[in-house]
């Protein structure tokens, strides 16, 4: 297997990988065999007609496309060990001539982590500094737990956040944007169905149209994903970590059994800890305010 590697602007990565004739055939064959294996012919019984009954009858589209769904995945992740990258999402897979007998050539594009410099949050959080820790009401008491200390806390965190992102520098991929983009509006197509609406009825309804929708989902997605990995390098570098007690008791807080055993899934207990450890992270950046 031939693999070129091309690096491309903001950390993205292009490998054009070039797999052998002879690696494709036996990839054919293979599927042709399991094909026939699986066939219901009339008057043999499942899997025992011959093969030279079968493979005429077979979808050609339907070989090729279980070819290239055996070769490419394998392809792919050899590709990336080799090559010594870390994507951070799924690629972008764009397929060349297929023939059997010749090689196939194909490309996948990804990207990997956005380099990162926080330059100095530390002098810029210390500027936030208030005179006292305690923010006091109209009667003189302490706000803190009412609707007013939430608001007041909610800024905080909000202006802390601002500092951080104004002394941070990251370039996010356009990949890692447009896949956060097309989230967002498939989130979008699943609440408006919910309510009987098409986008594009919802879209007239707001004002607006498909280009500006997208532009400020874009601006949106940018904004988020520069704060979510701004907060993930703060907390390589204060030494912040989350340990599995601590995401064991906010599973154990969930409301029912049901919950916790839905919590304890490999993915959303990655999630919990994703969320813990910005929690923890963004109380860290909050003491250098006070």
């Amino acid at each position: 297997m031939k693999i070129n590697v091309e690096r491309l602007p903001k950390k993205g990565v292009k490998l054009t990988i070039e797999i052998e004739a002879e690696r494709v055939k036996e990839t054919y064959d293979h599927v042709v065999e399991e094909m026939v294996r699986n066939a219901e012919v009339k008057g043999f019984r499942k899997g025992e007609a011959p093969k030279s009954i079968v493979e005429p009858t077979l979808d050609p589209s339907k070989i090729r496309g279980e070819v290239v769904n055996h070769l490419i995945p394998q392809s792919y992740d050899q590709a990336v060990k080799e090559s010594h990258i870390k994507p951070i999402l799924l690629p972008k897979v764009e397929l060349g001539n297929f023939e059997i007998g010749k090689n196939l050539q194909f490309t996948a594009t990804t990207c990997e982590a956005p380099e990162i410099n926080l330059g100095n949050y530390k002098d810029k959080l210390e500027g936030l500094k208030t005179e006292a820790k305690t923010i006091l009401g109209a009667d003189g008491q302490p706000i803190s737990g009412t609707k007013e200390g939430q608001e007041t806390e909610e800024k905080k965190i909000d202006a802390v956040i601002k500092a951080l992102l104004e002394t941070a520098n990251i370039e996010i991929c356009d990949l890692i944007i447009e896949e956060e983009v097309n989230h967002m509006l498939s989130r979008l197509v699943d609440q408006t169905g919910r309510l009987g609406l098409t986008v594009d009825q919802y879209l007239v309804s707001i004002g607006k149209d498909v280009e500006s929708l997208k532009k400020e989902y874009r601006e949106t997605a940018e904004k988020t994903l520069k704060m979510e990995f701004a907060l993930m390098e703060a907390a390589k570098t204060e030494g912040i970590t989350v340990s599995d007690s601590e995401i064991e008791a906010a599973i154990n807080a969930a409301p029912d059994e049901e919950s916790k055993k839905n919590l304890f899934n490999p993915d959303n207990r990655a999630y919990i800890k994703s969320i813990l450890l910005k929690n923890k992270t963004i109380q860290k950046l909050l003491e250098y305010t006070k």
